[in-house]
């Protein structure tokens, strides 16, 4: 005879099975249904088919320069795009840029200025990791530099603009930003800019 508990169980398992039900990157067609697989799935999948119908998604919000992705896109911050094998190798499938690996940065820095309230306010969480915060930091100074600024020396005045209206330990977690943000590769290829960036907001 079958115990309560096993009944329970038996009961429950068709749910189950239903929630588990995998994404599927061809369901992936529009700004609704690419929304609605990120809040299916969570940023720590593991499984390689959950990662690349996450990786579509995000890529697709990107495209789209999605204003009403963006919180999905702040939770997805710590994401990471699956790289390819050939690609650890040195054999590129695709040109490499800046914000490629992380496409939840990228899709951020596509929305630009209608995002960039978000990451202040990502950066000056209490409750976000320290790498989402970098991350945040991140797409900030990629949205000044794929933008019509192509500066992301832009970034640093906009961390030291907030940095100016909070108090000592907000200051202090928008200062790392800014630091942080003066070792991507974007102030490397653009330092001169960023540097210039540093001064300025120095003198204010």
């Amino acid at each position: 005879m079958k115990t309560l508990c096993q009944i329970g169980l038996f009961m429950l398992l068709p749910w189950s099975v239903w929630a588990a039900e995998p994404c599927k990157i061809t369901a992936i067609s529009d700004e609704a249904t690419a929304i609605k697989a990120l809040d299916d799935l969570t940023p720590e999948v593991r499984d390689a088919d959950s990662k690349d119908c996450i990786a579509t998604a995000l890529d697709l919000l990107s495209e789209l320069r999605s204003k009403k992705a963006i919180p999905e896109l702040i939770r997805y911050l710590p994401f990471k795009r699956e790289i390819a094998p050939e690609e650890k190798e040195g054999f590129y499938l695709h040109l490499p840029f800046e914000g490629y690996d992380q496409p939840a940065v990228l899709a951020l820095a596509t929305v630009a200025e209608s995002a960039r309230s978000a990451l202040i306010d990502t950066i000056k969480s209490d409750g976000a990791a320290s790498e989402t915060k970098q991350s945040a930091a991140h797409a900030l100074a990629l949205s000044f530099l794929y933008g019509p600024e192509q500066n992301p020396g832009k970034a640093i005045l906009y961390l030291r603009d907030s940095e100016r209206r909070a108090d000592s330990d907000t200051r202090a977690k928008i200062e790392q930003a800014a630091l942080y943000v003066l070792n991507t590769p974007a102030c490397k290829r653009f330092e001169s800019k960023c540097k210039e960036a540093e001064r300025e907001s120095a003198l204010k």
